[in-house]
């Protein structure tokens, strides 16, 4: 753990250090524009290197994923499209062709899978260091949300997830931003020959233009509701979409400490969405519209943890959403005081819920 909790203080040195006043932020004044870099930068380096850089026996799939790796290398371009032509065209079942074919194009230029996890690294947390930078209203309450709460899946255990939300949710987010619908579907298409829960974002692309008020709240009211009565009928669902054959975990974390989290900051925002919404309207109206949809999918957790997967690409949403809570308050001081007791919420319960993370670098 003590790793993890490094990497926390040193972001917090990178947020506390001082800059210079004169420069603001366009989307917080309270943050300056070079403190908001100085964040974003350290904060992806510090994960590059620790999921980069990790032990084989660090995270739940990552020997398994190298295992896949050195065999996968020796595998012929013409079986893995053949692969990918059989699954899509003829519907012959082949896991995530794509993956495979991105593993060999890598081992075409190195055969260490140590260099692999750091490219996919590098993928993912470039990418959300850019849109956190772009839509974070503070980039230091995003990446210790991240550091608490998503970093064991998307770090340390999820390759082919990882490299799929870099690319359908980071990737696609700008592309539902500037209304480029054909280039959203593609993205999400080839993001989901890597893994295929990719097109459960798919619907977001109308799903985020819902003007939140209180007629849509009560529907997303309703809908938490019946999702969870009837979370059976919405898994077929999700198993016709997102390619799931069984009901078999797959994923070590409990489930319950999350749902609770989620449900009860999606109760927050519906209480508070007016106060939520009255500057940065954009990105937060399209950040409580996913919190609100991890909602009720957050009720595949009650029939099994796997489908954890799901709910993440609608949940990440939270790394905007949440440093928008602290507008509750309308003095900058009380703000700032709020932030610093989220920030201390978040390590606190990293502490007691990761008692006995441990971790090691691969040299280890």
């Amino acid at each position: 753990m003590i790793w993890y909790l490094l990497n926390i203080f040193i972001l917090t040195i990178a947020y506390l250090w001082p800059s210079k006043l004169e420069v603001s932020d366009p989307i917080d004044s309270a943050v300056s524009q070079s403190t908001r870099k100085r964040v974003c930068i350290i904060g992806s380096v510090g994960w590059i290197i620790l999921s980069g850089l990790r032990h084989y026996s660090i995270g739940d799939d990552t020997q398994s994923y190298g295992v896949r790796f050195e065999s996968g290398s020796s595998s012929s371009w013409n079986d893995l499209f053949e692969n990918l032509y059989e699954k899509y065209i003829l519907g012959v079942e082949h896991k995530d062709p794509g993956f495979f074919i991105l593993q060999k194009f890598v081992s075409v230029f190195t055969k260490e899978y140590q260099v692999f996890l750091i490219l996919i690294a590098v993928l993912f947390f470039v990418s959300m260091g850019v849109v956190i930078y772009k839509f974070s209203r503070n980039p230091y309450v995003s990446y210790v949300l991240f550091s608490t709460l998503f970093y064991s899946f998307f770090a340390i255990t999820g390759n082919r997830q990882t490299i799929a939300t870099a690319i359908a949710l980071f990737l696609g987010y700008f592309l539902i931003k500037k209304r480029k619908f054909i280039p959203f579907v593609i993205t999400v298409l080839l993001a989901s020959t890597i893994h295929a829960s990719a097109v459960a974002i798919m619907p977001f692309y109308f799903i985020s233009r819902i003007k939140i008020n209180k007629g849509t709240l009560v529907g997303y009211i309703a809908a938490i509701i019946l999702a969870f009565m009837f979370r059976y009928q919405l898994l077929d669902m999700l198993k016709f979409m997102a390619g799931y054959d069984s009901y078999t975990d797959d994923e070590t974390a409990a489930a319950g400490t999350f749902i609770y989290l989620l449900l009860a900051i999606g109760l927050f925002v519906i209480v508070f969405h007016k106060r939520l919404l009255e500057t940065n309207t954009e990105v937060v109206n399209v950040s409580i519209n996913a919190v609100l949809v991890a909602c009720a999918f957050s009720s595949l957790l009650l029939i099994n943890p796997a489908f954890m997967r799901v709910v993440q690409y609608y949940s990440l949403f939270l790394l905007f959403l949440l440093p928008e809570m602290v507008k509750i308050l309308p003095k900058k001081n009380d703000q700032k005081i709020l932030t610093m007791i989220i920030v201390g919420m978040l390590i606190g319960l990293f502490v007691v819920t990761g008692a006995n993370v441990t971790y090691k670098f691969f040299w280890q």
